[in-house]
């Protein structure tokens, strides 16, 4: 019996011998991976880390619009691809009534639920002492379109605000009159005549627009604005209005706006009156009725508004901002390259297909 476990050990033995000489040795049971092979290991491993959860409120100054549903949709998006993240909406009602949308930023700030807001002012100034509010609170803040604190021609972002995403009304004016320019160059009779729909004179973006306009102009002796009046960004008043102007001054050579609304009413008058193809339409906004008009031929030049690429980019930069990330303070609409096309935010003919409208 000894015998034979004897020969049964050394038959192991040899069967281990050679199972070591057939791996050359390399290593053992017991060896542990080198320094070189630890990283690898530990990165196959470990589980991915999760990133900080993001509650944002974003305000706006109306809801049911197309233009605040493209932003809305762009901030949606942002906080899809940045996971983790929710997104509430909110409207002033009344519509664009700065006291409605004061009340419901102190709400926000009191229920405690949010990291940080997002919002379209209906009054820059106004909604200042909210801000201000928020932000002790601890509350990140981003501004989109309509800049806060009392300097409205400033991208500078407010005290504690951590960015601004858009344009100023006297940037945004200036682009409308160099349009006005460019529309009156190609009109024989001078001065050209232009008359204005203005959307609302009582908001300071406005005011700004109009001013800005004015002072493009000054260079430009052979314009004249024979009529500047508001049409409420609504389409059925443009058309009233801009009847009225065509029936005290019939040989109006250019319309211009603050929004595409406003201009298809416009536009109405002018077939009425039966002068399509006479007076030029200067629309705003390349919404997608402004952006088809322009491609048939019936809208001179548009302004183009990026409405989702604004709530888009706020959006990554609030998240940001919670999460203790690098952004930029300020982001120019009009300098987004794309989706604006290579020559600037002015549409017409020669650059239509250069960009697809976002509302």
């Amino acid at each position: 019996m000894m015998c034979k476990r004897t020969v049964r050990y050394m038959l192991l033995f040899s069967m281990v011998m050679l199972m070591l000489a057939a791996c050359g040795g390399q290593a053992t049971p017991t060896q542990e991976p080198t320094a070189q092979e630890a990283p690898e290991q530990q990165a196959v491993t470990q589980p991915p880390a999760e990133v900080k959860p993001v509650r944002i409120a974003l305000f706006h100054t109306v809801l049911g619009n197309t233009y605040t549903k493209a932003v809305s949709d762009g901030a949606l998006a942002a906080a899809e691809r940045m996971g983790n993240v929710t997104v509430d909406v909110f409207g002033a009602d009344p519509a664009y009534d700065a006291v409605a949308q004061s009340n419901q930023i102190q709400d926000a700030i009191m229920s405690g639920k949010y990291d940080a807001f997002i919002i379209y002012a209906c009054d820059g100034n106004a909604v200042v002492k909210d801000v201000e509010d928020a932000i002790a609170a601890g509350i990140k803040v981003v501004a989109i379109d309509v800049v806060i604190g009392p300097d409205a021609r400033t991208y500078e972002p407010y005290d504690g605000v951590s960015a601004y995403v858009g344009r100023t009304g006297f940037d945004h004016g200036t682009f409308l009159g160099e349009m006005i320019v460019r529309a009156c160059d190609t009109v024989e009779s001078k001065p050209c005549k232009v008359g204005y729909l203005n959307g609302a004179q009582a908001l300071t973006i406005d005011q700004d627009r109009v001013e800005a306009i004015m002072k493009v102009l000054e260079d430009h002796p052979d314009i004249e604005i024979v009529a500047n009046q508001e049409a409420l960004y609504l389409q059925d008043t443009g058309y009233d209005v801009a009847q009225n102007m065509l029936q005290a001054h019939p040989d109006i050579n250019v319309f211009a706006t603050s929004g595409d609304q406003m201009m298809l009413g416009a536009e109405q008058a002018v077939k009425d009156a039966g002068l399509t193809g006479q007076v030029l339409l200067l629309g705003n906004g390349t919404s997608q009725q402004g952006y088809d008009a322009i491609k048939e031929g019936r809208f001179w030049a548009d302004y183009a508004d990026i409405p989702y690429t604004m709530g888009e980019m706020g959006t990554e930069i609030a998240i940001k901002a919670v999460r203790g990330e690098e952004y930029p303070k300020i982001v120019v609409n009009d300098e987004q390259r794309p989706p604006l096309p290579e020559d600037g935010p002015i549409i017409t003919q020669d650059n239509v297909d250069e960009f697809v409208p976002q509302w």
